[in-house]
């Protein structure tokens, strides 16, 4: 009679674990449907790897499919104050860095971005605000994106402070469109909604989806000048109008260009879905299938010096594969001076250095921390959803480093430690 509650609580229990398989089987699917079944065996090999090492490291921690109880009611009033002055600094600090961001790259990306014709130019802007900036200028504003601000906007909002949930809102939106980053605007409001929808305040979140919506519509509008009205940006000023990026041998750069190329003659409104579901949904694949085919071919394993601190330590030259396999499948861009990262999946920075031991080892340390996230929430499975999706759905195109510590996801995490109670009784005072 318990079997099947205790699968549903299992399966709870592992949400994030669940979560990111259904994220790996859509990517191994977008993988197949590029390269064929050629990349087969080494999807096969992370994947088994994964699963073995999960069930064996949630036995070893001991997770169970039941839920850690009731949170600890903050009997002290005081206590509640704490938690949201700490709350208040944070965004305060987060407020500073934005405004000594700015005041370092000299100017506000995106207003730019608008005034340029030029699509090339318009890049050249995007890549200004990280490449060649300071360690600080390069990691904080992701920290401050995908995880401070987020988090804040969830806090104040199921605390009940209106006024400074709309200050987080507000500057959390500026400074995402500011940086021209389609993924900042889109991670920013990915807690809240999963709250709002889990809490069944529908027409709430549609309405909150309205801004990242809009957000997103004015990024493809700067972005690219080839899809602007006429009165905007003149179609013989719009350098990169009807003109692929890449003509070489069939690369990925050269079948996206060819697409934006037949997209540039469709409704604004249309190629902005189309953009939208091939960034999510075909182009990691993608990516995967082009680092297969030049790792080994070209590019020779690394050996452990695809690791900054690996190769550190070995006194080797680091070799950072997303910019070189950018390299290779985007010469004209890097002729034009444009330079970039052709981030994969976290398994293949694993695979880049040690080869078939680097899945299995990427497969064993992800498991892992799957785990060890599966026993810290302890069955709340609705909150390790909401603060761990946009992380997991990251590993999809990122390194596990880097998501764990400039992603924030680490950061998240230590967040949720420290304001649980607090948000945990709001919540349940919000609900009852």
């Amino acid at each position: 009679m318990n079997f099947i509650p205790n699968i549903i609580g299992r399966a709870k229990n592992s949400a994030v674990f669940l979560l990111y398989c259904g994220l790996l089987a859509a990517l191994c699917r977008s993988v197949t449907a590029e390269s064929g079944f050629t990349n087969t065996p080494y999807l096969l090999t992370y994947a088994g790897s994964l699963l073995l090492s999960y069930l064996l490291f949630s036995r070893l921690l001991g997770i169970r499919g039941v839920s850690s109880g009731a949170p600890k009611m903050l009997a002290d009033s005081r206590l509640a104050r704490i938690s949201d002055r700490l709350a208040n600094g944070l965004l305060a600090g987060c407020a500073i860095f934005i405004a000594l961001h700015f005041f370092y790259l000299g100017q506000v990306p995106v207003l730019g971005g608008i005034v340029s014709n030029d699509y090339y130019d318009i890049m050249r802007i995007r890549q200004s605000v990280f490449f060649e900036a300071p360690a600080v200028f390069r990691y904080l504003p992701n920290i401050v994106l995908k995880s401070l601000i987020p988090f804040l906007l969830l806090y104040f909002y199921v605390t009940g402070r209106r006024r400074i949930f709309l200050i987080a809102l507000g500057v959390g939106t500026f400074y995402g469109l500011a940086l021209m980053n389609k993924m900042f605007v889109v991670i920013l409001y990915a807690p809240l909604m999963l709250y709002l929808l889990f809490s069944r305040r529908f027409f709430l979140a549609a309405r909150m989806a309205l801004i990242p919506v809009a957000a997103l519509a004015l990024l493809v509008f700067v972005q690219n000048p080839q899809v602007r009205p006429e009165f905007w940006t003149p179609r013989d000023k719009a350098t990169a109008s009807g003109k692929p990026l890449i003509i070489e041998a069939p690369t990925l750069a050269e079948r996206m260009a060819a697409r934006k190329k037949t997209e540039s003659s469709s409704y604004p409104l249309v190629q902005f879905v189309e953009t939208i579901y091939l960034r999510i949904f075909v182009v990691p694949g993608q990516v995967v299938a082009v680092w297969f085919s030049n790792i080994p071919a070209r590019l020779p394993f690394a050996n452990g010096c695809g690791y900054r601190f690996v190769a550190a330590i070995r006194g080797c030259e680091f070799q950072f594969y997303p910019s070189l396999v950018h390299d290779i499948e985007n010469p004209i861009l890097v002729r034009e001076g444009v330079h970039g990262t052709m981030t994969a999946a976290s398994f293949m920075e694993d695979y880049a250095n040690f080869g078939y031991r680097g899945l299995v080892l990427s497969g064993v340390v992800f498991a892992f921390l799957l785990a060890f996230i599966a026993r810290m929430f302890s069955g709340d499975w609705r909150w390790a959803l909401m603060l761990n999706f946009i992380p997991v759905a990251m590993m999809i195109e990122l390194p596990l480093s880097t998501v764990l510590l400039t992603g924030g996801w680490a950061v998240t995490l230590l967040l949720y430690l420290v304001f649980r109670d607090r948000l945990k009784s709001a919540a349940e005072t919000k609900e009852a």
